[in-house]
């Protein structure tokens, strides 16, 4: 608290509270559960990881797979993201798996998610 006396010989006084976030620990990965690449409305056109990381990551690898374990989609760019096509093509319809692994900037800790996600157009 600081006190200040001004020319009325009155004194001033105010606070501040200063509040410490760990920006690190409070920065979240989520993944979607599904996409649909069809550019209709340009809404879930791409398939990519959800995260307000602001820091970054110091590592990323981002993986999906079809039924058959056949990498569809591999980046290690967290903001790109999988446009619904395979060899030139459009995906098929289907059920895909997805792995992603991460590890944030200015951690030691390496996390990974994995789990499914359903294309439909």
């Amino acid at each position: 608290m600081a006190y200040i006396q001004d020319s009325t010989s009155c004194l001033l006084s105010d606070s501040l509270i200063i509040i410490l976030k760990d920006c690190i620990a409070n920065c979240f990965v989520q993944i979607p559960t599904t996409f649909s690449p069809n550019s209709s409305i340009g809404l879930n056109d791409f398939y990519r990881i959800i995260t307000n990381c602001d820091e970054g990551f110091s590592e990323f690898e981002f993986s999906i797979f079809n039924r058959w374990g056949e990498i569809v989609y591999g980046t290690i760019d967290p903001a790109s993201g999988l446009d619904g096509l395979f060899k030139n093509s459009n995906a098929e319809i289907s059920i895909y798996t997805y792995a992603v692994e991460f590890k944030k900037n200015a951690s030691t800790k390496s996390e990974q998610l994995n789990g499914n996600v359903r294309l439909i157009r």
